[in-house]
Parts: C-alpha cells; structure tokens; sequence
C-alpha cells in the first residue's frame, strides 16, 4: 500500500508461496522514494526471510508504527524523513490500511510455514476383529493367517476352510467321509 505495488507477483497461489519464501521483494524506497525512511524500514522487517529477524510479535510492528504515527502527527521529523508535512498528514490516513496489510502478510507466512512444517498423524491402532463365526459346538481349529496377510486357513467338523479376510468370501474343502474327526488334535 505504501508503495502502491505488491511486494510479490505471480500468476497462481502455488508460484506466491514460492516467490515469497525465495525472493526478494524490490525495496520500497526504489518503488517509492518519497518514502519515509523508518516506513521503509518497518515494511523490509516485516517481509524479511530470516524469522529470527522478522516482528516476532506484531505488538512490535504496532509499536514502531504508532512511533512513527506520533511523530508524524508532532510535526517532528523522523530521521531521514523525505516527506513534507502535507504528505505526512495524507500518509496518516493510510497507515491503518499498511498495518492490516502487514498483519495480513504476516498471517499468511505463518500459515504458509505452519502448511509445509506440519507433523503427519499418528498411525492408528490395530483393532481386533472376529473372523468366523463358528459355534460353540462346533470350534474353528488350527487356524493361520497366510504370510502376505490376505487369506486365513481353518478346520472345523465340516473340513477346511479357506477365508479372503478383506471380504470375507470362504471356500471350503470337504472332509472325506472315512475320516474322523478330533478335536482333541
């Protein structure tokens, strides 16, 4: 807003996110160069790289906003001020609006970091799940689970039975009748 430019241009959300974590922006006094110089300083903070020398707080950006709000308003000229007194009066009424901006710049960074330093979610727990449905007459014996983890062989008195565990399906092999059987083993 202070410049009357975005600080970062391109042409979808993804090629942003890119231009603003790896480029620099044009600073504001080249842009615009009837830029007060703590204004330009207070903006290069706030769209710095290194978040170690970023506001850490925007209580800060507040601070040196107000600090230059003040003196703007006094009459006093900061230093390094370029802008005469009818220009500071007009800027008065714009620097809400580049506070909001920055507040919003700010967000998004965060929210940017925060997409991209996410943790994933932990891995549920397995849960226990009955696979037949054999009677207490008659038990499910000597049963395995296949090593790739998709079929589970059984014997019960009706003969062996093969289940695909993911759906259920089973086939079952008869038992001869000549042989008995034991469920002792």
């Amino acid at each position: 807003m202070a410049t009357g430019k975005q600080a970062f241009r391109a042409s979808t959300s993804g090629a942003i996110f890119g231009v603003i974590l790896h480029e620099e922006p044009i600073p504001p006094l080249q842009v615009n160069p009837n830029l007060p110089l703590d204004l330009e300083r207070i903006i290069t903070k706030a769209l710095e790289k290194d978040r170690e020398v970023r506001y850490q707080v925007a209580s800060e950006m507040r601070a040196d906003l107000k600090r230059l709000k003040r003196d703007a308003d006094s009459g006093r000229s900061p230093v390094g001020a370029r802008l005469v007194p009818a220009q500071w009066l007009a800027l008065r009424w714009r620097w809400p609006l580049a506070v909001a901006g920055l507040v919003a710049l700010i967000a998004a960074s965060g929210l940017l970091w925060f997409a991209t330093h996410r943790t994933p979610p932990p891995h549920p727990e397995p849960k226990p799940r009955r696979l037949t449905a054999n009677p207490a007459g008659n038990p499910a014996t000597d049963a395995h689970i296949s090593p790739d983890g998709k079929y589970l062989a059984y014997a019960d008195q009706a003969g062996i039975h093969l289940q695909l565990i993911d759906t259920g399906e089973t086939r079952t092999i008869l038992q001869p009748q000549d042989v008995g059987y034991d469920i002792t083993g």
